[in-house]
């Protein structure tokens, strides 16, 4: 589950005015309490759902869901606490997805030492299709890389909503590779044609070669023909 601009921009505030109140963690109290919970139920918990059944991971498979969530829960507020997240290196979104992947990898991997399981899950979690997940600070590039690419589009509406549009495509198949003809019948439910969305990524091949070397790695990890 993507969040959008707006609520990522209201998690932010709820965050500095559960640190500021609570003196980074230090002082709970009802209004505390009362923050985070609306912090976690229209915003966090959106994030760890969507975490939790992401294909390539499916966590959901070697623990109890309860469990995962509280897992990833904890693992939030001892972020925040620390004060962790960077603005200057990534979204909240990108950060917090992360820190949760990160902990239900350690979790379930633990949990299932102990427990009868049909699927290995270092099998899953070292397969080549997670090196994505495998390189975190990529994780945060992307969010640069969009923003070069709504830079670039300025002045054209169309291209900056198609800009969006994969943006939002991109967060809604993490770890999934990249193939270019999907994204153009996802696109054409938006009202774009197959030409126009070509012609969006003709652009971006023009931008890869005179500007961008990060965005040339990217398009090399999937299909873009």
């Amino acid at each position: 589950m993507y969040l959008n601009k707006a609520k990522q921009e209201q998690m932010i505030v709820l965050m500095n005015k559960y640190l500021e109140i609570s003196n980074a963690g230090e002082n709970t109290s009802y209004k505390t309490d009362k923050i985070m919970k609306d912090f976690f139920l229209n915003y966090a918990d959106l994030i760890i759902n969507g975490v939790l059944y992401t294909p390539p991971f499916k966590f959901w498979r070697f623990a109890e869901i309860d469990d995962l969530v509280q897992e990833a829960r904890l693992a939030l507020i001892m972020s925040i606490h620390k004060q962790q997240w960077d603005p200057e290196r990534g979204t909240i979104f990108n950060f917090f997805t992360t820190v949760i992947i990160r902990n239900l990898i350690n979790f379930t991997r633990k949990h299932n030492k102990f427990q009868e399981c049909d699927t290995d899950i270092d099998e899953i979690y070292n397969n080549e299709d997670m090196k994505y997940y495998q390189n975190y600070d990529k994780h945060f590039i992307m969010d640069d890389i969009f923003k070069e690419l709504r830079h670039y589009f300025d002045g054209k509406p169309k291209f900056v909503k198609l800009t969006e549009l994969l943006e939002h495509y991109h967060y809604d198949n993490l770890g999934k590779k990249f193939v270019k003809k999907h994204f153009i019948e996802f696109s054409k439910a938006y009202n774009f044609s197959p030409a126009i969305t070509n012609t969006f990524f003709a652009y971006i091949k023009r931008l890869i070669h005179s500007r961008n070397k990060e965005i040339q790695e990217l398009l090399s990890d999937g299909d873009w023909t």
